[in-house]
């Protein structure tokens, strides 16, 4: 039974369009169904809002990572989208449909056509950039999508059916703009939902929507989780690329206590498990067979013969340059204080440098999976050959060891030799802390962590090149600290839905088996009410967010629970155990 209307901050009743147009991917489909239904439980008007079927370029089809797709396959995507969309039960729903999509409306071939002459001529992305249409920047959010799917920067040479590619995406986003134009005809929505605000698709709805004064929300799956439910949180917007971007304000004043350690138990469960390579995320394992011999034969030598080791973990680029182009992330001071380089492949020339210039000291460069052919991505990125060709062409000293995309030595195991790890931007900075390995990042302000509250990192040249080659203090984690951020950012925040999301053992099985049944006979209420009734008690509705997880305060983060600094000595003496195992089975056998 609904509760009484809710009403958003301006007084008026809260009406919510759940925009679906990744309905192929279970996990999305059913995790905004699940939204939906709450929402409803707690008196707000739902309206689904989704594709009949026009679009091209749709997170559904990009799911595929495929840049072309079969006609066949295409309506195999897309019949599985629809059925999704449909299960997200709503009294009212509205689709982009074919006359959204038609030839007849001529301002939208023609900027369509001036984009693919542009690209033409200019044979790249970034002639046609700044394109826009009705004062819409499609060109910059169409690249979102695409770079994600190609790996390719603004400045990528284009082959004709990746320029395609970008031509359709820019023709999606103007038949999403005549399809969200109709719809605000007839419906005033005071809230959009939609899955993971980062994406093209969904950038196009905040930007036409927001401007018309509607709240829009991002759901956002938790990172990392082995859960057996997905468990989410609305974001306003989307999540940012910022150091407060996983979690604003400041986790350590946050009230602490054993709801707090609880989720900190779960956090080093999680982290625990994307070692073992149990995780969407996780490039590497410890699987030992996967090894190449002679690759592991030269890295146990290299490791033998360097007592003091400094490795640099690159992130792929094509995870940084969308949020640059797309969503206007403010790119580094020039002159950069840390020293003489704006990028990371000009990092990477430096860290070669300094390398030479200390020959005692051992330095490992590990280049990011994601831009090799990876279980996601099937096909080897141009930002890896340009590494490849940079160590051809420089001279990598002796002391240097350069780990490709496609190797499968484990990424756990190099932090477990390290005695400091450099990042970029990515999230082993926090894993490599949580094993007890100082970490210094080149590029801080693109990091979706605050490692300088949790650690003391370089601000200067001098500062960079000591922690780089020398014992400092810089890059070690106040380990409180680091527990209790990661507790709140990785866990704390989020609350569960009904979806169906990690293994789980028997249990898992089972809950999903009754999930699946209960879909087909169309009783998925009952358990969505179960999973209220039982997992959501600390949920509550809120006018700006919709729904948020409040905690209980509690006065001191060590209860008769435990302790959390005893929860990560024990975290990293099992974490140690599994790479000593790993050891001996990989590089001690050769």
């Amino acid at each position: 039974m609904s509760r009484t209307p809710t009403t958003s901050p301006d007084s008026k009743p809260v009406r919510v369009a759940v925009l679906c147009l990744d309905g192929s991917i279970s996990l999305y489909s059913e995790t905004l169904s699940f939204i939906a239904w709450k929402l409803q439980r707690e008196g707000a008007s739902v309206v689904r809002l989704g594709c009949e079927g026009q679009l091209n370029t749709c997170t559904s089809y990009n799911s595929t990572g495929k840049l072309e797709l079969s006609d066949l396959e295409k309506k195999t995507v897309c019949k599985q989208c629809k059925r999704g969309q449909r299960e997200i039960g709503t009294p009212v729903s509205f689709e982009l449909n074919e006359a959204d999509a038609s030839e007849h409306h001529v301002t939208a071939s023609v900027f369509v056509n001036a984009v693919r002459q542009g690209l033409a001529s200019g044979g790249c992305v970034s002639s046609v950039l700044d394109m826009h249409y009705e004062g819409l920047p499609l060109c910059r959010i169409a690249f979102f999508d695409f770079a994600i799917l190609t790996k390719l920067s603004p400045q990528s040479s284009l082959e004709p059916a990746a320029a395609e590619r970008f031509v359709a995406g820019v023709h999606d986003l103007t038949k999403l703009l005549r399809s969200f134009q109709r719809f605000s005809e007839t419906h005033d929505v005071t809230h959009l939902v939609y899955l993971n605000g980062n994406y093209t698709h969904n950038t196009m709805a905040r930007k036409y929507f927001s401007a018309k004064g509607v709240s829009c929300l991002s759901v956002e799956p938790q990172l990392t989780s082995q859960h057996v439910l997905n468990r989410v949180l609305l974001a306003p917007d989307r999540l940012s690329l910022h150091p407060d971007g996983l979690l604003s304000g400041s986790a350590v004043n946050f009230p602490a206590g054993s709801e707090l350690l609880q989720s900190i138990r779960c956090v080093l469960s999680n982290f625990r498990a994307r070692i073992n390579g149990a995780d969407f995320n996780a490039y590497t394992s410890l699987d030992g067979a996967s090894v190449a011999a002679n690759e592991a034969t030269r890295f146990k030598e290299f490791i033998d013969a360097h007592d003091k080791i400094t490795s640099f973990f690159l992130s792929s680029e094509d995870e940084l340059t969308p949020h640059i182009v797309t969503h206007g992330v403010t790119e580094l001071e020039n002159p950069n204080p840390l020293g003489p380089f704006l990028t990371q492949f000009e990092f990477c020339s430096y860290f070669l440098s300094v390398a030479r210039q200390h020959p005692d000291r051992g330095f490992i460069i590990r280049l990011h999976p994601r831009m090799a052919a990876n279980k996601r991505d099937h096909f080897e990125s141009e930002e890896h050959r340009r590494y490849k060709t940079l160590f051809a062409t420089e001279s990598v000293p002796h002391n240097v060891f350069v780990l490709y995309g496609e190797s499968k030595i484990s990424s756990y195991f190099i932090i477990s030799k390290s005695d400091l790890v450099v990042i970029s931007w990515s999230t082993i900075g926090l894993e490599a802390l949580l094993l007890g390995t100082p970490v210094v990042s080149a590029f801080p302000s693109y990091l979706m962590y605050p490692l300088s509250a949790l650690s003391r990192q370089p601000t200067n040249e001098d500062q960079m090149k000591r922690a780089l080659t020398q014992d400092s203090n810089f890059g070690a984690a106040e380990d409180e600290k680091l527990l209790v951020w990661l507790g709140l950012a990785f866990e704390g925040q989020f609350f569960e839905t009904a979806a169906p999301r990690g293994q789980g053992g028997r249990v898992g099985k089972l809950y999903r088996k009754m999930h699946r049944n209960l879909k087909k006979i169309g009783m998925l209420s009952l358990l969505y009410g179960l999973v209220d009734k039982l997992l959501l008690g600390n949920l509550k509705f809120d006018p700006t967010v919709l729904l948020t997880r409040s905690h209980r305060p509690c006065p001191d983060l060590i209860s008769h629970d435990g302790d959390p600094l005893i929860l990560v000595k024990r975290y990293r003496e099992d974490c140690k155990q599994l790479l000593d195992i790993y050891e001996t089975q990989v590089f001690r056998a050769n």
